[in-house]
């Protein structure tokens, strides 16, 4: 007995690209990695093989896409953070380290993705994607350019690591190997880091 072929979605033109991408962050939460193939995520979205290759030549290319959109997202997350920010720029960093963590929490998918080993199967430097990544550390530097300190964007970078690990160990839920943890201890973890690195960068000569 003939089975009949599993039936595809119809997209109408311009909403296939958007539903492969959200489709792929999904994945990724689902997974806690890139580890799909195209093939998965056709039939997650409904659509044949061929037809997403129509968007993306191969998984670099949609990770690469992934990665922008992320990018895209947490940069407006940090303008937020900067327009409801006090006129203080110690302040303005110890918010923008939260608000990385969050994003973290919040949009596990694009933060695998953005920060992941996928995009080093693309070229990290590519002008698309650096021009949506690179701002996101800049801003930091620029906010940290009001101490007066030499090397602002070195801090800003070991500033964005330091929270970036707390954050990664918390997705992982790897910090409960060494204490108990919740989402509001991880938050306060990140912001006495981000205290620390502050002092130090001020002190510094």
């Amino acid at each position: 007995m003939k089975t009949n072929p599993k039936k595809t979605r119809d997209y109408h033109h311009g909403e296939l690209r958007p539903a492969l991408l959200r489709a792929a962050v999904e994945l990724v939460n689902e997974r806690g990695d890139g580890s799909f193939g195209l093939r998965d995520l056709a039939s997650r979205v409904g659509v044949s093989h061929p037809a997403l290759y129509r968007h993306f030549a191969d998984r670099a290319a949609l990770f690469h896409a992934v990665a922008i959109e992320g990018f895209s997202l947490y940069a407006k997350t940090q303008q937020m953070v900067m327009s409801s920010s006090p006129d203080d720029p110690e302040e303005q960093l110890i918010r923008l380290g939260r608000n990385h963590l969050t994003f973290a929490l919040e949009h596990p998918g694009y933060f695998r993705v953005m920060f992941g080993a996928q995009i080093g199967e693309h070229k990290l430097a590519d002008e698309s994607l650096n021009k949506v990544a690179r701002p996101t550390l800049e801003i930091i530097a620029t906010v940290a350019s009001a101490f007066g300190k030499p090397e602002p964007l070195d801090f800003a970078l070991c500033l964005w690591s330091s929270v970036h690990g707390i954050a990664l160990l918390g997705l992982n839920g790897q910090l409960t190997f060494f204490s108990k943890t919740t989402t509001e201890s991880v938050h306060a973890l990140a912001e006495q880091s981000a205290r620390y690195m502050i002092a130090g960068y001020k002190a510094s000569v």
